[in-house]
């Protein structure tokens, strides 16, 4: 188990007062607190799927598998040059021009897809490749609930 704290903590005291029997506890400080620090903080990759994560688990709740393609929103804000290329390096996978918000500078992009987690462990890493080559911000992304009771009903 590692602890990772801005300034040396001393957990010499809360481990001996927390003994329990069969198990070793011991402490001892690292060398190289960067490389530990880095182990342990999430990517910016990591920090984006387990935000989709929290969105697709809201879609499960509501009856939506996330497994039928639909139309999804992508925010970005930043300088409009800046966006501008990434909407033309987005294209290639999909993506295309919803529209532009000016207060503050953004851009919503869309695309038709699945919106399950298999599809978004394809999908973010290009956007954050993206967003970090033309140093845009990611503001996640939206779509519409599709489940049973959302769903129109079939005529006959």
């Amino acid at each position: 188990m590692y602890f990772v704290h801005r300034n040396p903590v001393d957990f010499a005291s809360i481990l001996a007062s927390s003994e329990v029997e069969g198990f070793l506890c011991s402490t001892s400080e690292v060398s190289d607190r960067q490389a530990l620090i880095q182990l342990v903080t999430p990517t910016p990759l990591e920090i984006q799927l387990n935000g989709d994560q929290e969105v697709i688990a809201n879609l499960l709740k509501n009856g939506d598998d996330g497994l039928l393609p639909r139309k999804t929103d992508f925010w970005f804000y930043g300088e409009k040059a800046a966006l501008s290329n990434l909407a033309t390096h987005l294209k290639p996978f999909g993506f295309s021009i919803d529209h532009w918000t000016t207060s503050p500078m953004g851009l919503v992009l869309t695309r038709d897809m699945p919106v399950d987690l298999a599809s978004f462990r394809k999908t973010t890493p290009i956007i954050v490749d993206g967003t970090t080559r033309y140093d845009v911000t990611y503001d996640g992304w939206e779509t519409l609930v599709i489940s049973e009771a959302s769903a129109p009903p079939t005529g006959n």
